[in-house]
């Protein structure tokens, strides 16, 4: 994830090695021992920055899915569902912080099983193959690997199709050449940028975004052709049907490793960050469905965005938000991907950089580009872009499927089975963020399989 890779970044995290305490509360050795007091008390107290990362990742692509999929539900239904999934993926994320700080502290104490650090030194962020790895061998490891490029290729797709769309409207080009450009200026602009360029951006983007839901939903509560007895219409068999979107648009657990780095571990403090981080968004989840379903007839099968989008200014302003939340999802995605690839990529593609080290050893310079990094960005942006244009109108059916199938394993299944694992193991020395025995954690995992399971009677009838 794009954060994940801030926070290995020492000019935006700086690094915390051998930190410790001494009884006065001050820290004798490490990055602290050279603040302040008050610099001290500030890196302590980061649970409202943790809350922050978690609420801007979580506001992305999804909502822009939402009305669509609850307008045949209804209000009730739709938001029973919400709920239902948030407190789901609630406890999923416990499990994944669960697991995540149990195997740093195993790492930080030097024990035979260490989960292996790449810089050499002391573990900052497990990852979640990391984690599947160390809990379910290395089968499920390369499991959970190919999971999460199958879910992020699919996002990808549903990504770059709604932006071809949106930005085909405002321009006036067809949605494949909008969708072209679109790719373009992001991934150049995160190819030649920095860390700290991107994540200004990225700031930047995610600032508008807010702006722009909160004069979108006053808009559509004011508007004079609302009627706010729409959201009394209730169709519960539909229910099952907004679980995929619900599932997507709530989603934040790539998220939990970077939390349990940035928070030290402190289980308290991970468990107050995600609740609050994952709240925010589900409150503002559940006033969005309320403005636009008063706007749409309900059990239509009618998006109501169109209805807000009749008026010129607003239809504008939809665009951009559209285009906006797209953006910060792209930007995640894409970082995080390209970096998979790099770290995966065959032996032999990156023989051209070490020839031309052994060379400038021998006394001769050589000029060549570095093929690695654009090799990555093709590899991400290609295949998507391809599949995306052949079906422009791909991308709620596209998010249904990344919600009921990539998101639901990666996320649902298999943080239960790596805290099942690890627990066994450990028996009574792993404290636990999610009381509760054996039963609790299959039937968690249980409840994810049915939901992917639903999915595919609905799709392959």
């Amino acid at each position: 994830d794009f954060a994940s890779i801030m926070v290995r970044n020492e000019a935006y995290f700086p690094t915390r090695e051998a930190d410790a305490k001494e009884g006065d509360g001050t820290w004798k050795t490490g990055y602290l021992a050279k603040q302040p007091k008050r610099a001290v008390q500030a890196q302590e107290g980061r649970v409202i920055g943790a809350t922050a990362l978690i609420t801007g990742s979580t506001v992305g692509a999804g909502i822009l899915a939402l009305p669509a999929s609850v307008v045949n539900a209804g209000y009730g239904p739709s938001s029973a569902v919400l709920v239902a999934c948030w407190m789901l993926l609630a406890v999923e994320a416990f499990l994944l912080a669960e697991v995540n700080v149990a195997l740093r502290e195993e790492t930080n104490a030097g024990t035979e099983k260490d989960v292996e650090s790449k810089d050499g030194g002391q573990t900052k962020i497990v990852s979640l193959t990391q984690m599947a790895e160390r809990t379910l061998g290395s089968t499920a490891s390369t499991f959970v690997s190919s999971a999460y490029l199958f879910l992020s290729y699919t996002l990808l797709v549903a990504y770059l199709a709604k932006a071809g769309e949106l930005l085909g409207g405002i321009v006036h080009v067809p949605p494949a050449a909008a969708g072209v450009a679109f790719a373009a200026v992001m991934g150049g602009s995160i190819f030649v940028g920095s860390d700290q360029s991107t994540d200004k951006v990225n700031r930047g983007f995610t600032g508008a975004l807010m702006v722009l839901f909160l004069l979108i939903g006053l808009d559509a509560f004011m508007e004079t052709h609302g009627d706010l007895s729409h959201l009394t219409y209730a169709d519960w068999s539909q229910a099952p049907a907004c679980v995929p979107i619900a599932f997507l648009a709530l989603v934040y657990h790539d998220l939990v490793p970077v939390v349990c780095s940035y928070l030290d571990g402190d289980r308290d403090k991970i468990r107050k960050a995600v609740l609050g981080g994952s709240l925010i968004p589900l409150a503002m989840f559940l006033l969005w469905n309320a403005a636009f379903l008063s706007l749409a007839p309900t059990g239509m099968g009618v998006d109501p965005l169109d209805y807000l989008g009749r008026d010129e200014i607003m239809s504008g302003l939809l665009s951009m938000f559209g285009v906006l939340a797209i953006a910060t999802s792209l930007i995640g995605t894409l970082v995080s991907m390209t970096e998979y690839i790099i770290s995966h990529v065959p032996e032999d593609l990156t023989l051209l950089d070490k020839a031309k080290e052994k060379l400038k050893h021998m006394g001769t310079e050589v000029e060549s580009p570095n093929l690695l990094r654009p090799f990555a960005f093709l590899a991400v942006l290609l295949p998507p872009l391809t599949v995306a244009f052949t079906d422009p109108d791909i991308f709620l059916s596209a998010s249904a499927f990344a919600g009921a199938y990539g998101m639901t394993t990666l996320y649902g299944i298999v943080p239960p089975l790596m805290a099942l694992s690890l627990r066994k193991e450990k028996k009574a020395e792993m404290p636990e963020l999610v009381p509760g025995g054996s039963g609790l954690l299959v039937g968690l995992g249980l409840s994810a399989f049915l939901i992917a399971g639903g999915q595919a009677r609905l799709d392959f009838p």
